[in-house]
Order: C-alpha cells, then structure tokens, then sequence
C-alpha cells in the first residue's frame, strides 16, 4: 500500500486541517530531518529513498527550507515512522 504525504510544521496546535491558518507555516529544512533521521538514505542526484524496515519513503530533497513537503511512502511501517517524527 502506498500514500502521498504532505508534511508541514505549525506555530499553533489545532484540531482539525480545516483550523489550518497557513500564515502560521513554519519553513523548515523537510529533507535535512528525514536524511539524519534515517540510517540507509539512497541518494541520485535530488531524489531520496529511505530504506526501512518494510518501508520505503520517497522525496526530493531540497536546500531550501519550505512551509510544507511532500512524500511517498509505500509500507505501514513507515506510518509509525512519520508519527514518531511529528511528535519531536
């Protein structure tokens, strides 16, 4: 199973996306936490792998910080992954 992930970083907590105040996005360096948060990063010119543990993510890293980042993630394992993730 496969999903298309968009990751974002709020100044504020809310409950729901439709609370979503986007003049609250906080740029942030996406690629450079996924590249130190994994150990097996395959790496081609600007496109990441992350190898996990029956879990593959997909993204193209960038050296711009940005309001939000998107992903594909094939694996449920890479779900828990994401959640610990979002909780730091």
């Amino acid at each position: 199973m496969s999903w298309d992930i968009v990751l974002f970083y709020l100044k504020q907590k809310i409950e729901s996306v439709a609370e979503l105040d986007d003049t609250q996005l906080e740029p942030t360096d996406f690629s450079g936490i996924l590249e130190n948060l994994f150990e097996r990063v395959k790496k081609d010119d600007n496109h990441r792998e992350i190898i996990g543990k029956n879990f593959a993510i997909d993204f193209f890293s960038s050296n711009e910080h940005s309001s939000n980042f998107m992903l594909s993630l094939y694996g449920e394992n890479g779900l828990f992954e994401l959640i610990v993730l979002a909780k730091k």
